[in-house]
C-alpha cells in the first residue's frame, strides 16, 4: 500500500516498515512467524517469507534505498536452497518448510520436503523473480545467462500441476489466486497448465462472492475476503503492453519440420516489466503485462493495445503468425519492434516484416517526424531513431531502428527508451491510461443465427477505401449480437452495387469517383439505397473530397444537418433505436472545436428519406472501436450508435429494395 503512495509525505511510515522488515529478515534469508526484536534467526516458514518478500518488493517500488544486495542475496539463498530437491532439470516446487534437513523448523512430525504445493511454489516462483531483478536484472543481456535453472523448474512445476480444482489448496485457495497474480505481473505469463489464471480467476472470483459481499473459505470469511480484495482490487489494472512469445520452424534436416522451435524472445526477460513500473508511477494509475502468444484468440490479444517483439536474430515467422499479427494490428492494436543488439539481421528481418505485413496495402515503413505526435503527446523531444507504418489515422507499427531493450533491462528510466513507450501507450488508449483492462471496446460476436438479414457494401475506389477493415466487422458482431441482424457485406465499386440496402463510403484524404461511377451511384441511391459517406480520422483533405461527392450526386438538393427528432438521432420509431440526441466526442476533438453534445450528420434526403448521410467527424475509427489519440471524431460508443440506428433504420424503412447502380 505504501508503495503506491506519494514518497515524500509517506517517507516516515515506509522508513519504519523497512527498518522493521530488514531486522526481522533471519540469519538464513527467511521470516519467522512473528518478529518482537533482537536478533532473528532460523529458516522460518515459506508462508510468512512470501509475505516479507512482498514488503521488500514494496520497500524498493516505494524507493526506500537501504535494501543491499546482501539483504538480497541472503534472501535468494535461501530460496534456492529450500526447492525441492530433483534429479536433473526436472519440475521442482516448495513446501511450506523445505529447507531444514531434519525438519527442525516444522512442526512435530512433519519431515523437510513434504507437501509441496502450490501456493507455496507460486509464492516462490515470485520471489526469485524479484530476487534475479534486484541481483542479476541489469547484467541479464544478449549471450549472457537468463532466468535461473530454479526459476525455470519452479515455472515448469506450475505448468505442470496449477489446477483451481485441486481440493488439497482449497485450505490457501484465496491466498494461492492472489499469489497467482504476483507471478502474472513478475513473469508475465498468463497460462498455467492450460489455464488462462487471469480469465479463470477473476471469472471464479466473481461468482464466489456472498450475498453480503464476503467470500468464504477454509480460513474463515476476514481471510477469504481479505484476499479476494487484493486479488480483485488488481484485476482491472490496464494491461499496458504484451510481449510477443514467438517460435520459428525447425530448418530443413532438424527434425519434424512442423514443430516451432523456441526463438530469442525474451534476451531481456524484466524489460517490460520494467517499463510498466516505470508507467505506473509516471501516471499514478497500476499496469501491468503479459507474455502473448500468437496462437492466442484475437479477443485476448486486444485486452492490451500494445505488442511489443524484440529479437537479436533473424526473424522467421510462418505466413499464419504473420497473419495473426496483422489481425492483431486491424483490429486496434499497435505492434513494437526492437532489434536486440542492433544487429544487422534483426534489423533487416524486422523491416522484411513490415513488408510482408503492409506492403499489399500500400504502407511502408517511414521515419517518424521530429514534429509527431507519439514524440511529444507527454514526454516531449523524444529523440530516439524510430520508423513507423501509419495507415492515415493511427500508427499500425513503429520500429526502433537501434536496440532500446538493453535500456529497459537495466532500468535505467533516464533512457529516452522509457518516455518513447510511455508516449506510444499513451498515443494508443487516447491519453486514458486507467483505462479498465475489463473494459475492453473489441466486440466478439456470439455464436447465433440471427434471424434478420441486411444486405450492405463497402465502397471501393481509388483513394484508401477501407483504412479499418475491422470496422465493419465490429459492426456485423454487433447488430448480431444486440439486434439480431445479420449484416451480409460485399466490397464493391460503385458501378456494381445492385440489391444492397445501404452502402458506406469512407476515405482518409482526396479521392474522385469517375463520371460513370458517380450516375452508377446516383442512380442506386434514387432506387431506394442509403449511402452513408465517412471521412476516416477526420482529415480536412477528406472532407473537400466528400463534399465534391456530394455535390455531384445531389446537385440540386440542399443539405441539412440531422436533428433531434430525426429517428437516426433520436432513436425513435427504430426497432431498438438509440438515443443518440446527447453524444460524446473524443478529447481530442473537442481540444479543437470545444464544448459539445450535439452530433454533426449532414443529409440529403430524396422523397423524402435520409438516401445520402454524410459526417465531417469521424466515425470509422469510432466503429472499429479505436481510443487513438489525434483522431477527430466521435467516441467508441457516440459512433457505433449513431451507425447501429442508421442499420436499423434502413431496416424499418419500406421492404423494396433499391434498384441496381448499373441499369
Amino acid at each position: 500500500m505504501l508503495a503506491e503512495l506519494p514518497r515524500r509525505r509517506w517517507a516516515p511510515w515506509v522508513h519504519r516498515e523497512g527498518a522493521y522488515l530488514l531486522n526481522a529478515l533471519t540469519d538464513r534469508g527467511n521470516y519467522n512467524k512473528q518478529y518482537t526484536g533482537g536478533a532473528a534467526a532460523g529458516s522460518g516458514d515459506n508462508a510468512h517469507g512470501q509475505y516479507g518478500v512482498l514488503g521488500l518488493v514494496g520497500l524498493q517500488r516505494a524507493g526506500w534505498s537501504r535494501i543491499s544486495k546482501q539483504h538480497w542475496s541472503r534472501v535468494d539463498a535461501y530460496w534456492r536452497a529450500a526447492q525441492q530437491k530433483v534429479e536433473g532439470d526436472g519440475p521442482a516446487g516448495w513446501a511450506i518448510y523445505t529447507l531444514d534437513p531434519g525438519g527442525s523448523g516444522a512442526p512435530k512430525g512433519l519431515p523437510s520436503y513434504t507437501n509441496v504445493r502450490g501456493p507455496m511454489t507460486a509464492g516462490a516462483v515470485a520471489v526469485l523473480s524479484a530476487t534475479e531483478r534486484a541481483l542479476y536484472g541489469p547484467k541479464m543481456d544478449l549471450g549472457k545467462a537468463g532466468v535461473s535453472v530454479h526459476l525455470r523448474r519452479g515455472l515448469s512445476w506450475m505448468d505442470r500441476n496449477f489446477t483451481l480444482s485441486d481440493a488439497a489448496e482449497e485450505l490457501d485457495r484465496y491466498f494461492y489466486f492472489f499469489t497467482i497474480q504476483s507471478v502474472g505481473r513478475y513473469t508475465g505469463y498468463r497460462t498455467f497448465n492450460g489455464i488462462d489464471w487471469f480469465r479463470e480467476v477473476t471469472a471464479r472470483m466473481l461468482a464466489e462472492q456472498q450475498s453480503d459481499g464476503s467470500w468464504s473459505g477454509n480460513k474463515g470469511s476476514l481471510l477469504s475476503t481479505s484476499f479476494a480484495l487484493l486479488y480483485l482490487a488488481r484485476a482491472n489494472d490496464p494491461l499496458a503492453i504484451s510481449k510477443v512469445r514467438w517460435r520459428q520452424p525447425r530448418g530443413e534436416g532438424a527434425g519434424d519440420a512442423e514443430t516451432p522451435v523456441e526463438a530469442s524472445w525474451n534476451n531481456r526477460p524484466h524489460d517490460i516489466w520494467n517499463f510498466v513500473d516505470y508507467a505506473s508511477d509516471r501516471y499514478e494509475v497500476s499496469t501491468t503485462w503479459q507474455i502473448a502468444e500468437l496462437s492466442q484468440p484475437l479477443y485476448e490479444l486486444m485486452e492490451s493495445r500494445m505488442m511489443y517483439l524484440a529479437t537479436d536474430e533473424r526473424l522467421r515467422l510462418s505466413d499464419d503468425q504473420v497473419a495473426k499479427l496483422r489481425a492483431y494490428v486491424d483490429a486496434g492494436g499497435l505492434l513494437v519492434t526492437n532489434p536486440d543488439g542492433s544487429g544487422t539481421p534483426a534489423i533487416a528481418s524486422i523491416q522484411r516484416l513490415a513488408k510482408r505485413m503492409f506492403e499489399d496495402r500500400g504502407y511502408r515503413l517511414e521515419k517518424i517526424g521530429t514534429d509527431d505526435p507519439i514524440r511529444h503527446i507527454h514526454a516531449v523531444k523524444v529523440n530516439l531513431p524510430m520508423q513507423m507504418v501509419h495507415n492515415g489515422i493511427r500508427p499500425l507499427m513503429v520500429h526502433f531502428t537501434r536496440d532500446v531493450g538493453r535500456e529497459l533491462q537495466r532500468f535505467n528510466t533516464a533512457h529516452p527508451a522509457f518516455n518513447a513507450l510511455s508516449n506510444l501507450y499513451l498515443f494508443t488508449v487516447g491519453k486514458r491510461p486507467q483505462q479498465s483492462r475489463l473494459l475492453n471496446d473489441f466486440v466478439v460476436r456470439r455464436e447465433h443465427a440471427p434471424s434478420r438479414s441486411l444486405s450492405a457494401a463497402r465502397i471501393r475506389h481509388d483513394g484508401n477505401f477501407d483504412p479499418e477493415p475491422r470496422a465493419l466487422e465490429q459492426l456485423q458482431a454487433i447488430l448480431a449480437n444486440d439486434h439480431d441482424i445479420d449484416l451480409s457485406l460485399s466490397t464493391l465499386s460503385a458501378s456494381e452495387l445492385d440489391r444492397q440496402r445501404i452502402a458506406f463510403l469512407t476515405t482518409i484524404g482526396r479521392f474522385e469517383l469517375k463520371d460513370a461511377e458517380v450516375a452508377a451511384l446516383r442512380r442506386w441511391i434514387e432506387g431506394g439505397g442509403t449511402l452513408w459517406i465517412d471521412v476516416a480520422g477526420g482529415g480536412q483533405e477528406a472532407i473537400e473530397s466528400q463534399r465534391m461527392l456530394v455535390a455531384k450526386l445531389a446537385p440540386d438538393a440542399q443539405p441539412k444537418l440531422m436533428g433531434r427528432r430525426d429517428p437516426i438521432i433520436s432513436g425513435r420509431d427504430l426497432d431498438g433505436g438509440l438515443d443518440c440526441r446527447r453524444v460524446q466526442y473524443r478529447r481530442y476533438a473537442l481540444r479543437v472545436m470545444g464544448r459539445r453534445i450535439t452530433p454533426q450528420l449532414e443529409m440529403i434526403q430524396i422523397d423524402g428519406r435520409p438516401a445520402i448521410i454524410y459526417s465531417t467527424v469521424d466515425l470509422t475509427a469510432g466503429v472499429a472501436g479505436l481510443n487513438h489519440w489525434g483522431i477527430f471524431g466521435y467516441s467508441v460508443t457516440s459512433a457505433r450508435n449513431l451507425v447501429t440506428n442508421g442499420c436499423l433504420a434502413v431496416m424499418d424503412d419500406s421492404e423494396t429494395a433499391p434498384a441496381s447502380a448499373s441499369r
